[in-house]
């Protein structure tokens, strides 16, 4: 009896196995197959009124590990603030050939305003588009400030993929009861674009530790929010701690 059950346990954990491994079979030859990779989030509202938009990069080529590109940003003159009831950030990028997933960022006066991974392509190529709201930083789209974008890339005989990035602003203008309850203003802690190289300016490594100080535009502040943008690379475990000491 004790034999029937022992060779019934192993024929069952042989067909739970040989299952596990057909699952496992499909989704793995059928996900690069796909052209059309989506995430799932929030979803992006749109105002129903026209809007106006302001082109911070036009399918700007990256293809060099330190490249760096700026651009000027002058606020919409169609739609004008101070305030909007939505500005939507659109990122658009394209790349073909052999190359890795690059990750990289979008600043707006220093702040900022997307980290992003790009998707391995194949040799057709692959685009995909980002959507972020990023109505509650409207008090940096009032004045003219630098753009910058760097997504860190390799292209040579071997990684053949250069990146094509397209990104905008879309602006809703706002009326009395329509405009957005926004942040009086918005300060980069440590700004990245103030270095040659932002991306590496970012990395902190070990135990090291980052300090740095800013001061309030206002002494009647009520409140204050902490965007926080962490990214890691192969194996690694990320432990974030932040020691606020405030003077009065």
């Amino acid at each position: 009896m004790e034999v029937l059950r022992y060779l019934l346990h192993i024929f069952l954990t042989m067909q739970i196995a040989a299952l596990l491994v057909a699952i496992l079979a499909v989704r793995v030859q059928g996900f690069p197959n796909s052209q059309n990779p989506f995430a799932n989030g929030p979803p992006v509202v749109y105002p129903k009124t026209d809007p106006c938009t302001v082109v911070l990069f036009q399918n700007e080529a990256l293809s060099n590990y330190g490249q760096v590109v700026n651009a000027t940003y002058n606020p919409p003159a169609e739609c004008q603030g101070p305030q909007w009831s939505r500005v939507i950030l659109k990122f658009h990028g394209s790349v073909a050939g052999v190359q890795f997933d690059r990750a990289g960022a979008l600043w707006l006066g220093g702040v900022e305003l997307l980290r992003t991974t790009t998707p391995e392509p194949d040799e057709l190529g692959i685009e995909w588009e980002v959507e972020r709201d990023v109505t509650s930083y409207s008090s940096i789209f009032r004045t003219t400030s630098n753009a910058t974008l760097q997504i860190p890339n390799t292209v040579n005989d071997q990684y053949t993929g250069v990146l094509y990035i397209t990104a905008t602003l879309v602006f809703w203008g706002a009326d009395d009861s329509s405009q957005a309850t926004v942040a009086d203003a918005v300060i980069a802690l440590s700004p990245p674009p103030n270095f040659a190289n932002p991306w590496s300016s970012m990395s902190i490594a070990g135990n090291a530790i980052r300090n740095t100080t800013f001061k309030f535009p206002r002494s009647d502040v009520l409140s204050a929010a902490l965007d926080l943008y962490a990214s890691g690379y192969v194996h690694y475990i990320v432990v974030i701690c932040f020691i606020i000491q405030v003077n009065t």
